[in-house]
């Protein structure tokens, strides 16, 4: 048997054996960066017998190979050490140096005009002085390269390069991109003025001299400046906060921009405060624009001297501020939802639940004291209660106008049991306007939310039209019934019926196929331009193919109604292909650049950090490990060593479940929730229909 088809077939066996994340099955006699560091070696040793390599001449090619030569050290250093380490630290060194080795052709494609002599003297000195840097640098610095754990393996080698990155960029002119994928949008981001129209602002302000030139002795730049200016210019802004809280926040910030000259980390925990009020205050500005709020705004603005009280000479700590912020938020919000276009039923719960609000409102403004003397309100459970009754009331505002947006749904999907479904709905809505039922029908109606949006996103035409994997049309016509009868299950206040089970199956078909498309046309190999991992693509291929062949085997399963064969292929396509998976997810979150990526991609992915934020970069640490075990896999099968890389594929497919489940990556199957039989909790649909 070819040793890839082989691989594949093991690939799938291994999963039956479970082994512990901790317990690293380990091979001896051979891994990946073993081998890599005896093929690295025997290159170098080739390279310096040749006879270009005895030459006295300096010229430019010679300064280049002796470059690489320390470039492939580099490489070898942290390929040996990483392998004796081994746990994240060793993954992490063993990565990055495979890495150094799959970019090493792009590093010399950049060097090139330097070699032929193409480049001005200038210039060409530049790129000479820079290489002959970055040659001693890594001839003195390879002692540098971690020998123990450490939570940042790379950064040496980042620092060893950056002279090399200065040559290769001033040798092809142009400026080295980040490999890394873009961090993550902000979606709470605020919209920052520019830094002119801050200052513009602030010198309007009326406030204390001594503030004023103290605020200006800041520089420019830091973030203390900047938080200082955009707090006051908001504090103005508002003319309905009363003269006596606006006093308190600038005679505070003055307090803090003073307690910020201690040390480095008095001006970071000041920073943090002064954002964080900064949120309050803007929060209070939400509450005075929504409807009716301003009053409450102007009457209530002596919160933020109230509370001030409590931390002498300081702002409220950020957690406490922020979670007051956020109670502020919810209770706009609460105030624009209003009760136009409801029906008659849904407009009597909307009564109910202003009402609520409006007590749960004072009750809050009367609390934000208690609230602002804890540093951490989220962890007391009488402040938990307090401050999470207006976001209850709000979500069932919300939901009373989700009812329109479920029963259109419902009326497309089986006019037959829509109405009975949204009847059913409306009970749950309606028992959130009462205390004792609030909980158990906000947890069905968050279930109901799930699993509406889970199996209304199957799109079973688009993902397997007239494929193989609809076996007569008949996964598109039993997906149609079960979303009648699923209707039919929450109608008579089933959540987890025979027909949701049914769904979550049609849906991990369907997901199972959009995970297969992801892999064709080397989304794989797309995915592995991630520098957080190297991704061994022949092996993968060939498990894509054996994922196919399971994958239709389920789809005739399904077809057939054959529970035994459709549980064990579930099992099967769930956890045995968990590291597939996992791969397909990260494919389809690869930017278009790196699609397309080039020389300075591969450049940058190497000798440029990561920005905070940067895609998938929490899971460094799980994807080293899981690629390494890829690595070591596929050297051991090339090896013929198959039990050794059974046991090893079965411990890699482990830890991406993990990181699956951390990523959410497979939804839940259906969860029965209380609240949905008559008496459950307390919930009475007698009482909604008095209501009604």
């Amino acid at each position: 048997m070819h040793p890839l088809l082989l691989c594949s077939t093991l690939f799938i066996l291994c999963c039956s054996c479970m082994v512990d994340a901790a317990d690293r099955p380990e091979a001896e006699g051979g891994s990946h960066a073993r081998d890599a560091s005896q093929q690295l070696a025997a290159l170098r040793r080739d390279s310096r017998q040749s006879p270009s390599a005895g030459s006295d001449e300096p010229s430019n090619a010679q300064i280049v190979r002796r470059a690489m030569d320390r470039y492939r050290m580099l490489a070898e250093a942290m390929l040996n050490r990483g392998d004796r380490i081994g746990g994240d630290t060793g993954a992490r060194l063993i990565i990055y140096s495979t890495h150094m080795l799959l970019e090493q052709d792009a590093v010399e494609r950049l060097l090139h005009a330097f070699s032929d002599g193409s480049l001005s003297p200038n210039r060409s000195a530049s790129v000479q002085a820079e290489l002959v840097r970055f040659t001693r640098g890594v001839q003195t610095g390879l002692s540098r390269v971690p020998m123990t754990e450490t939570q940042s393996p790379e950064r040496v080698a980042m620092e060893l390069l950056q002279p090399l990155r200065m040559a290769c960029e001033e040798a092809s002119s142009r400026q080295a991109v980040s490999g890394w994928w873009q961090p993550v949008a902000d979606s709470n981001a605020r919209s920052d003025s520019s830094e002119a129209e801050l200052e513009e602002a602030f010198q309007k302000i009326e406030i204390d001299e001594v503030l004023r030139l103290t605020i200006e002795s800041l520089p420019a730049e830091s973030r203390l400046y900047r938080s200082s200016l955009e707090l006051l210019v908001k504090l103005d802004s508002y003319s309905w906060v009363n003269g006596p809280a606006r006093r308190a926040v600038k005679e505070t910030l003055l307090s803090e921009v003073e307690a910020a000259e201690l040390s480095i980390e008095s001006r970071e925990a000041s920073t943090r405060r002064i954002e964080a009020m900064h949120e309050l205050v803007t929060a209070m500005g939400r509450l005075a624009s929504a409807p009716g709020g301003r009053a409450v705004a102007t009457r209530r603005s002596d919160v933020f001297e109230d509370i001030l009280e409590i931390w002498p000479d300081q702002y409220v700590p950020p957690a406490t501020a922020m979670a007051i912020a956020d109670t502020i938020d919810i209770l706009a919000q609460a105030r624009g939802e209003e009760d136009d276009g409801l029906s008659r039923f849904r407009t009597r719960v909307h009564v109910d639940l202003s009402r609520q609000r409006l007590q749960a409102e004072r009750r809050i403004f009367e609390s934000f004291n208690e609230v602002a003397a804890s540093r951490s309100p989220w962890t007391d459970p009488g402040l938990v209660v307090i401050l999470s009754e207006p976001r209850h009331l709000l979500e069932a505002m919300q939901r009373l106008r989700q009812l329109d947006t479920w029963s259109e749904a419902a009326q497309q999907a089986s006019p037959a049991v829509a109405n009975a479904l949204i009847h059913r709905l409306e009970t749950l809505v309606g028992s959130m306007a009462d205390l004792r039922t609030r909980e158990d029908a906000a947890r069905a109606l968050d279930e109901f939310e799930r699993q509406f949006e889970l199996f209304e996103s199957m799109n079973a035409a688009v993902l397997i039209g007239d494929s193989p994997f609809d076996p007569g049309g008949r996964i598109k016509r039993s997906i149609s019934r079960a979303r009648s009868d699923w209707m039919s299950e929450w109608s008579n206040e089933r959540s987890a019926g025979d027909a949701a089970n049914d769904l979550y199956r049609f849906h991990r078909l369907l997901d199972h196929v959009k995970t297969l498309r992801r892999l064709t046309d080397l989304g794989h190999r797309q995915a592995g331009r991630l520098p957080a991992w190297i991704l061994p693509n022949d092996l993968l291929e060939s498990k894509r193919a054996q994922f196919q062949e399971e994958l239709l085997a389920y789809s005739r399963a399904l077809a057939d109604g054959d529970e035994k064969r459709i549980g064990q292929l579930q099992t099967v396509l769930e956890n045995e292909f968990a590291t597939l998976r996992l791969v397909a997810f990260v494919a389809a979150a690869v930017p278009p650049q790196v699609a397309q990526a080039t020389d300075l991609h591969s450049l940058g992915l190497l000798m440029i950090r990561p920005e905070p934020g940067s895609r998938f970069l929490q899971y460094r640490p799980a994807l080293a490990r899981i690629s390494h075990g890829l690595l070591d896999a596929d050297f051991l099968v090339r090896q013929e060593r198959f039990e050794e890389a059974e046991a090893l594929l079965a411990w890699t497919n482990e830890e991406a479940m993990r990181v699956l489940r951390r990523l959410s990556a497979t939804p839940s199957p259906p969860l029965a929730v209380p609240g949905m039989r008559d008496g459950d909790a307390g919930i009475d649909p007698g009482m909604m229909e008095m209501m009604r």
